[in-house]
This record gives C-alpha cells, structure tokens and sequence, in this order.
C-alpha cells in the first residue's frame, strides 16, 4: 500500500503542477487579450463618451425558478452567467448581460434575444447608439473593482457605470 501512495502522490503532484503552469497560461494570454483590445480601441484622438451617452443600463426583471419554463429556449442570464431557459425573452437582440450583483461588471454578448433577471442589467439594440459588439469590447476594458458601495454582496452603481468614459464608436 505504501508504494502505491507514494506513487499516487508522486502522480498527482505532476498533475497539480501541470493545472498550475495552465493557470499561469491562461491568466498571461487573458491579460494579452485585454491589451489587444484596449490598444484597439484606444487609438490616438480617439472620441471618448461617458456611457450614458450612449447607451441606457436596464435593470433585468424577478424571475423566479418556479416560474421559469426550462423547455423553453431562451436562455437566462443573471450576473454569473446563463442560469437556466424559460420561453420568454425581455430583451431584444443582439444584448449585453452586465453584472449588477456578485460577478458585477462582468459582461456577455449574446446573439439572440435573453431573458435577464434581476441581478444584471441589459443593454440591447433598443437601448444603444453604437454597435453593441463595439460596446462589448470597451466595457471590458472598464475597472469596475472598487466600484461597489454595497457593504453585503458587492454590486455595480449603475450611476458608476454610466459616467465612465469609453471610446464612442457610432
């Protein structure tokens, strides 16, 4: 027995270090992502905004898991991401599902129309100025860390997010 725990620790000793080095990985072409994208974005004089100049924060609604029709093909989404289907969407396509709650300031592109509850807000094509994949790209590009006022579950201001500056695109 001893022979094969010192093997099996030996084994998965290899394995965790392997995670780890994939980890580091992802986390380096992660933040390359990101700088490709700002350098993007941010080229010289480029027009910046204030986001509620371009685009309206809505709230998504209270939809419970009773009520939700799983058959359905519409996905929900909340702050975390999808949590499930239903048959009705409140949003239009294509949208931004932006965390309000928890995950907050994270940012989904979805194609097709979603329904969004009440822990993220939505921006759709009814609700923006500019091309919403262009507007995707910028709000990842926002610091939304130390926004939060909340003293439980760390939220974003929609007030916050509404004054922060983005490159304009129309």
């Amino acid at each position: 027995w001893q022979k094969i725990v010192i093997y099996l620790d030996q084994k998965v000793a290899k394995i965790d270090e392997a995670i780890a080095k994939k980890k580091q990985l992802i986390k380096l072409l992660e933040k390359k992502c990101m700088t490709t994208i700002r350098n993007a974005l941010y080229f010289k004089n480029v027009q910046k905004r204030k986001l509620k100049f371009i685009a309206t924060m809505k709230y998504g609604d209270a939809l419970a898991n009773e009520i939700r029709n799983a058959a359905g093909n519409i996905p929900v989404y909340g702050s975390f991401g999808q949590v499930g289907l239903h048959d009705v969407a409140n949003t239009s396509s294509p949208v931004l599902v932006i965390g309000r709650k928890g995950s907050y300031g994270k940012v989904i592109f979805s194609k097709v129309p979603v329904f969004v509850i009440d822990t993220a807000y939505f921006i759709d094509s009814k609700t923006s100025l500019c091309n919403l994949r262009w507007l995707f790209y910028a709000l990842q590009n926002i610091d939304f860390e130390g926004s939060s006022l909340d003293t439980g579950v760390p939220g974003l201001s929609r007030a916050f997010a509404n004054n922060c500056e983005i490159p304009y695109c129309s």
